[in-house]
């Protein structure tokens, strides 16, 4: 069990749409439409005869085609056939980008993006991470098996030869070293280490789970134990309004199961292996956990409603209907935009304002 990241900030939701390739492609599109349809009503002045003036500067052209990838409606009609023709295929594909943009928007502004977490033993092995456990069971676990990430000394980053050999005044040496080259502080180069150790190594027991929690969740360790015993805690302990803390990495170094024991040659035994059988084939066992967990998620809940009704004055509004009314959180991309923008016009007002000054003095 390991701490679930934080989520991405939510003004990061106007550009989550797309990746960063494809914002490239449309700023690379969005540079060259411009100077294309310059160049084309130019040409066509020149060549055919007419066209609309204001589409024959650099600055218009660019905010024509800037407004036409906004779905701003262009009431400037071009003469030249030439130039209806670029026009009407920049459309067609100003329509597909915003409307796939629209599409895609109103998911990321309603679902929290999670990032990117460890979710092997390699992975956990390269974090440095802390591995806790209830006792010392867990450490022969580790140490026993034949994953090299769990039970033996292993490489940084599985490019550097092997340290074992050397003396421990040369290991000594080498840190002294990067902790006067490079600008690493003493703390960085700490945790610069020329080995990782094992997890089996970096096993550390614990007498009590009050104790391993704290750590857990700072993110310094990760908690050893079976997937129904950590499901069951995550659910009762670290979940709050649908929303969990923690999380279950993915590969599991030891899979193992749980057998019930009968006396040797017992005619029973049969018989309840047709009996378990069953229930796993069926699905009840997995059931009756769930069912199991949500009865003490609801518990747990209605423990805990007085305590947040009193010390937050008055509960929070459930939504019945399921529909999620977008906030300030939600659409905080959106004020950051019109700030920035308030901001960036003051600017360029305020430059405009003194090199205006200054020719009037230089006149």
């Amino acid at each position: 069990m390991a701490r679930t990241d934080p989520p991405a900030p939510r003004w990061k939701s106007l550009s989550l749409p797309f990746q960063l390739p494809t914002w490239l492609a449309m700023l690379v599109g969005l540079l060259i439409a411009g100077p294309v349809l310059f160049a084309l009503a130019k040409a066509n002045t020149n060549w055919v005869g007419g066209e609309v003036k204001l589409l024959q500067t650099m600055s218009f052209s660019f905010l024509y085609v800037f407004g036409m990838h906004f779905r701003e409606p262009q009431q400037l009609m071009p003469q030249s056939t030439t130039t209806r023709i670029f026009i009407m295929f920049l459309w067609l594909y100003t329509i597909i980008l915003t409307t796939a943009y629209n599409s895609n928007l109103t998911a990321f502004l309603t679902v929290v993006q999670a990032p990117s977490s460890m979710e092997t033993v390699k992975e956990l092995h390269g974090s440095g991470a802390e591995v806790s456990g209830l006792g010392g069971f867990f450490k022969g676990a580790l140490a026993s098996a034949v994953d090299p990430y769990l039970q033996v000394m292993g490489e940084y980053g599985d490019v550097y030869p092997r340290f074992d050999s050397l003396r421990a005044s040369t290991v000594v040496t080498c840190k002294r070293l990067i902790r006067g080259v490079g600008g690493l502080r003493p703390s960085q180069a700490n945790r610069f280490n020329w080995r990782l150790e094992a997890l089996a190594e970096r096993f550390k027991a614990y007498n009590e789970l009050n104790v391993v929690w704290p750590n857990v969740q700072s993110g310094d360790s990760v908690y050893l134990h079976n997937r129904q015993f950590l499901e069951f805690v995550i659910t009762t302990q670290f979940t709050r309004k649908g929303v969990s803390s923690m999380r279950i990495m993915k590969e599991c170094f030891a899979p193992y199961n749980i057998a019930m024991a009968l006396q040797r040659h017992s005619p029973l035994k049969r018989k309840f292996d047709k009996a378990i059988r069953w229930m796993l084939e069926s699905g009840l066992i997995r059931r009756w956990f769930l069912e199991s967990l949500r009865l003490s998620r609801k518990a747990r809940e209605q423990k805990d409603a007085p305590e947040a009704t009193s010390a937050d004055g008055e509960a929070e509004p459930s939504s019945s209907s399921g529909v999620i009314p977008l906030s300030i959180d939600h659409m905080q991309g959106a004020f950051l935009v019109i700030v920035f923008g308030n901001v960036f016009a003051l600017l360029v007002f305020l430059v405009e304002s003194c090199c205006r000054k200054g020719n009037i003095l230089h006149d």
